[in-house]
């Protein structure tokens, strides 16, 4: 299941009303791009990974996971079962625009080091106790209109934070830092497809 973005790329490509072919001019036109908006409509993120989620769930796909410790790793095989449980803290509690809008202001911009249309989202107003997400990015690729990486911020205890990645067709990661400096753990899944005749 492929997610496509019509909505949000149409607000960011055909806002340029003339469509040109040289990079100079595409570079010109993306830039123009960079806003700010305060009371954003959001992206549907915890949408969009449980989406990937049933995509795993229903293929053949072998995944790995990789703890590392104090230093030292360790990898074992997952089973569809517990993607649920292991899933879990990237859409929980579910990023939606009722609920996140009027706390998080977005900029978009396009980032022609990566070249990545990109969705970024920082707090702009006290946030209750019930949101504990801190900062997000989305980076959508401007050819396929497809994201290519999810990174959130989630705090999940006083001194504690949690980076979160997700990589679409490929990984996710999470790493909990403490204070904003040390790193406590780091937990990498990684999956990928094989032929139903390999099973």
């Amino acid at each position: 299941m492929k997610f496509y973005l019509p909505i949000i790329t149409a607000l960011f490509i055909f806002s340029c009303n003339n469509a040109k072919t040289n990079t100079e001019t595409a570079s010109n036109a993306f830039s123009e791009l960079d806003t700010t908006i305060n009371f954003p409509t959001i992206f549907p993120v915890g949408e969009f990974l449980k989406g990937q989620i049933m995509e795993i769930k229903k293929s053949n796909a072998r995944l790995l996971k990789i703890t590392v410790n104090n230093g030292k790793s360790d990898s074992i095989w997952l089973k569809k079962e517990q993607l649920d449980v292991l899933f879990n803290e990237f859409y929980t509690p579910l990023i939606d625009s009722a609920s996140y809008s009027p706390f998080f202001k977005e900029s978009k911009f396009f980032d022609q080091s990566i070249n990545a249309i990109t969705l970024t989202y920082d707090v702009e107003n006290n946030l209750p106790d019930t949101i504990p997400w801190k900062h997000w990015d989305i980076y959508i690729d401007p050819e396929s209109n497809q994201v290519k990486r999810i990174f959130l911020v989630k705090k999940i205890a006083p001194d504690k934070i949690r980076q979160l990645t997700w990589l679409p067709g490929k990984s996710c990661r999470g790493i909990t830092i403490i204070n904003n400096s040390s790193t406590e753990d780091e937990v990498t899944v990684k999956w990928s497809y094989t032929d139903s005749n390999d099973q």
